[in-house]
């Protein structure tokens, strides 16, 4: 549900430009000027500080089939969700630090999967996904 919330919501901010793919790819869910998409929401509590993360989930090393990651958090009532930035798939694997399944951050947060992370602040604002 937390998937799908976020990838509606991306394509409602994106217009009617973005086609939603996700029920036929599974490399990406939305194309937008021929940029391939891949959503990824996390739940949330609250509002995100720019200290949470934007988390990929996968191998050390995975090569994934898309453009561009969009990620989103939905609050735990399911009334909003927050459109929190976006990075091209090269820059964010160049910029992201691995976790693996079990270990933790500097911040005590459990990694539960095994994958990649990258602070919010350093994602690009939604904003400027529209203007490329």
């Amino acid at each position: 549900m937390i998937g799908y919330l976020g990838e509606i919501a991306i394509q409602n901010y994106l217009g009617a430009r973005a086609r939603y793919v996700g029920d036929k790819e599974f490399t990406h869910d939305l194309v937008y000027k021929k940029q391939r998409i891949e959503v990824k929401s996390k739940m949330c509590i609250r509002r995100p500080d720019p200290e949470y993360i934007a988390f990929v989930n996968g191998r050390r090393g995975m090569e994934p089939d898309n453009d561009i990651y969009f990620f989103s958090r939905v609050r735990q009532d399911y009334r909003r969700v927050y459109i929190v930035g976006w990075l091209p798939t090269s820059t964010f694997f160049d910029e992201a630090t691995f976790y693996g399944e079990g270990e933790y951050d500097k911040h005590g947060y459990h990694f539960l999967l095994s994958g990649y992370t990258v602070p919010i602040s350093e994602l690009n604002a939604p904003k400027d996904f529209k203007k490329s």
